[in-house]
């Protein structure tokens, strides 16, 4: 899978001004643009106040992918030293059958399958 290689970190972009006012969270590596989270646009939930959520959901949303990187290479790393265990013995079949499969399903689809 190819994706931006080097740290991919989040942090906050406010932009305003007298008739204007932007707030979001950009995700990049180095120099180059990830993605960026629109705090304008997200809505209330769970009985927060919109401006609630937008704080706190877009900064643990921004995170979270900001942190995608290492969580897939730590998956791939984790389903193969599962995959080698179960083929030398170190683990009864059943044990880790459901875990590796579901590390490949979750593989699979960042990989871009179903």
């Amino acid at each position: 899978m190819e994706y931006t290689k080097g740290e991919w970190k989040a942090h906050f972009e406010y932009l305003g001004g007298y008739d204007c006012m932007s707030h979001s969270y950009d995700i990049e590596a180095g120099k180059q643009h990830i993605a960026t989270l629109d705090l304008n646009s997200y809505e209330g939930a769970d009985g927060k106040t919109e401006e609630e959520v937008n704080a706190l959901e877009a900064k643990a949303n921004a995170h979270l992918i900001a942190a995608a990187p290492k969580m897939y290479e730590a998956l791939k790393r984790l389903a193969e030293t599962f995959r080698i265990f179960a083929e030398e013995g170190g683990f009864p079949p059943h044990v880790i059958t459901g875990e590796l499969t579901e590390a490949n399903n979750v593989l699979s689809k960042i990989d871009g399958g179903e």
